[in-house]
């Protein structure tokens, strides 16, 4: 347990690293191709997060919730089964990637190629890493995350330069995954061989495909609309608008990641012990940091956007990227509490197919608002940005409305009076940071802002800070005696 202590810090600190260069990419690339070859490469990842959703997903999460049991025996059928349906999943897709290549003049068979690539690369990747940290291997799982990270950016970057052609960045990206996962796939044990076990594959698949159903509802959301704003308005516009969507989804996706990684095994492995107040404790503590994280990054990167937009975006991508961006952080604000609080309750619960409720609900009040807003006014990306963030809002309420029915979890008011005061106050406090230099006043801006946010909440001893100081401080200085 100590050792796992150690080992665990290196999982921030790998996802924080990861995520920030993935997000790099995606700021540079569209530095390096056009707007459309953007528009292309955008839609074919979200198209392979679909996919994968679809595919995968299932697979993924059952490694991480049931691929630990008490009895041996039953793990070692459950790992054999789980890594034999991610082979025959993906031997079927790639064979699809290559017919559907085959027809690429067509720019929807090229985009659904190049997503069915995606998704094999990624999804092989993602079930090795779900059985590190089923297993607590958390260096293992930190160095294939940088490394990974890593190879993808450079890839990223050197043929995006060389080429201008989507495809072939997506080429790139794709081996980034496959060449991580061969040099390291010794790493997380080898199988012992042994004939297909159909009870074993039965009861997996029955929470399985409740979780696949969630998720394809989940990552539905975000290819649709793409691909509705590719044929209401122009695809360099809704190349545009992507790039926004995906900075925003990017900036909360690292931290909610990183929350659940640090929080949700330990939470599985409760559930699956029988350790049910244990249980209980930890998604309420969930629920709470999740707030404490998502919320100041929504509230900072609004408030520096105007900066962020100057230093970081291209000026052909302008014109529609600064109207949309707080629309689009707002969503993915709103997306990531309900998929890193809410949703997670219906996970560890074993009770994935009422979690279907918010990602539907999300997704019909999304497309009646585009339909709606039409009706009133020319198709714009503001438009689409706009009903995205009414369908997440109205997915958010009806999770929390069937997430507080199913388990009587009690809201942390005090703590989440102090979380929106530190970040109303962290936002004005920006507003006051003025440098004539924008990257000066971008930095600036950005150290105010968290400076501001951890010190109210320090002041005001959210989630026992006090308590937690005094216990660092003594652990240090134990350090320095010895």
């Amino acid at each position: 347990m100590a050792a796992r202590r150690k080992t665990a810090i290196l999982l921030p600190l790998a996802l924080l690293l990861a995520n920030f260069l993935n997000m790099v990419g995606i700021v540079v690339l569209p530095k390096i191709i056009d707007p459309s070859q953007f528009a292309l490469f955008s839609l074919a990842s979200s198209s392979g997060l679909f996919l994968i959703a679809v595919l995968y997903e299932w697979n993924r999460i059952t490694i991480m919730r049931y691929s630990v049991a008490v009895d041996p025996e039953e793990m070692s059928r459950r790992r054999s089964v789980l890594k034999r349906a991610n082979i025959v999943t993906s031997i079927v897709l790639l064979v699809i990637s290559i017919v559907a290549y085959s027809f690429s003049s067509n720019w929807y068979a090229l985009v659904f190629s190049m997503a069915c690539l995606f998704a094999v690369s990624q999804a092989m990747f993602e079930a090795r890493q779900a059985f590190f940290r089923a297993d607590f291997l958390d260096r293992n799982y930190a160095v294939s995350l940088v490394a990974r990270a890593l190879l993808g950016f450079s890839l990223l970057c050197a043929i995006g330069y060389l080429s201008n052609d989507a495809f072939f960045v997506m080429c790139g990206w794709a081996a980034s995954y496959v060449v991580v996962l061969f040099f390291t796939r010794s790493l997380a044990g080898k199988s012992v061989p042994r004939p297909m076990d159909w009870k074993t594959l039965r009861f997996l698949l029955g929470f399985g495909v409740g979780v696949a159903m969630a998720a394809i509802a989940n990552t539905l959301l975000s290819p649709l609309v793409r691909l509705l704003a590719a044929e209401f308005i122009t695809l360099s516009d809704s190349g545009k608008l992507m790039l926004a969507m995906d900075i925003s989804q990017k900036i909360v996706g690292v931290i909610g990641v990183s929350i659940n990684i640090l929080t949700l095994q330990a939470t599985f492995r409760a559930r699956e012990f029988g350790e049910h107040e244990v249980v209980r404790q930890r998604i309420g503590m969930q629920l709470s940091v999740v707030v404490a994280t998502i919320l100041p990054a929504v509230v900072g990167f609004i408030a520096v956007q105007d900066g962020f937009t100057f230093i970081f975006i291209p000026d052909a991508y302008r014109d529609v990227f600064l109207p949309n961006i707080a629309w689009c952080m707002v969503a993915a604000g709103l997306l990531g509490f309900r998929a890193f609080a809410l949703d997670s309750i219906f996970i560890v619960l074993g009770r994935p197919y009422t979690g279907l409720v918010g990602p539907l609900v999300t997704a019909a009040v999304t497309i009646a608002s585009v339909f709606a807003l039409t009706s009133l006014e020319d198709p714009s990306a503001l438009l689409f940005s706009k009903a995205l963030c009414f369908g997440v809002l109205a997915g958010s309420i009806s999770s929390i409305i069937v997430a507080r029915r199913l388990f009587h979890f009690s809201l942390d008011l005090p703590n989440l009076v102090r979380i929106t005061v530190a970040a109303i106050t962290m936002y004005a406090s920006i507003q006051l940071v003025r440098f004539d230099n924008a990257i000066v006043d971008f930095a600036a801006s950005v150290a105010v802002g968290a400076f501001v946010y951890g010190a109210i909440l320090l002041a005001s001893n959210a989630f026992g800070s006090h308590k937690l100081l005094r216990l660092a401080l003594a652990r240090v200085k134990r350090g320095n005696v010895t």
